[in-house]
């Protein structure tokens, strides 16, 4: 029983709206007077165009390792992020189901090109999930949305093998029964990429012998995960 603190279930935090620019503001200790983070179920994180909001998620989550269950975690694009993630992945032990986006750029023409590290994301999601399953048995339902500018799609191939055939490790995942790849596309070659990748994850699938559902489909370019959330205050 919760006195004095509201004890939701799920917590929808957008960080950046939330943070002043005030450096002494510490939005979790903030939180933790007012709630029961250590309660908390169902976690729905934007971080939105800053690395304080990987460092909020951090301190959130160490308080509620043994109950999250569900997480929607929209990430802070920048190159460092894949090097310098904060959250150790492994203490979320608990977590059924969690849901992503990264961003894919492998097009010069593009106009992020100069500052991007074209695949960041991907090493960025791979660690996350080499954390994650190297102490969490229980994930059941993953799902990705890829926004991506690919000027061939057989570039992102090597990056997508590591990605599926990680999944599909019965060892590392053993009851992952779900995956959801939704592929935005910011130029005219989703077709292209959808036929490549959906023919490598059928045969990763036949050579695993594994059950996994394995979904691809054609999605929008989303600029933030807000479809992903449920209608929720903190």
């Amino acid at each position: 029983m919760c006195k004095g603190r509201i004890c939701p279930q799920s917590l929808k935090l957008p960080v950046s709206t939330l943070l002043p620019d005030d450096e002494d503001f510490d939005l979790p200790e903030i939180l933790s007077e007012i709630i029961e983070i250590n309660k908390i179920k169902r976690l729905f994180v934007s971080a939105e165009y800053t690395i304080k909001g990987h460092q909020v998620l951090w301190s959130i989550i160490q308080q509620c390792t043994n109950t999250l269950e569900e997480l929607v975690f929209d990430p802070f694009y920048a190159p460092e992020v894949a090097d310098r993630e904060p959250v150790d992945w492994s203490l979320l032990t608990s977590l059924r189901v969690f849901s992503t986006r990264i961003e894919v750029y492998s097009d010069p023409n593009t106009v992020l090109w100069d500052v991007m590290e074209p695949f960041y994301s991907f090493r960025w999601l791979t660690k996350l999930l080499n954390q994650l399953s190297s102490s969490n048995k229980c994930l059941e339902e993953l799902t990705i949305q890829v926004n991506h500018d690919i000027c061939d799609p057989e570039a992102m191939l090597p990056y997508w093998n590591e990605l599926i055939d990680m999944l599909l490790d019965r060892v590392r995942f053993p009851n992952l029964r779900k995956v959801d790849i939704k592929l935005g596309s910011y130029g005219k070659d989703e077709q292209d990429l959808l036929i490549v990748l959906e023919k490598h994850a059928v045969k990763s699938r036949v050579e695993s012998d594994s059950a996994l559902n394995v979904s691809l489909h054609l999605a929008k370019v989303t600029e933030d995960l807000q479809s992903f959330y449920p209608q929720l205050l903190i």
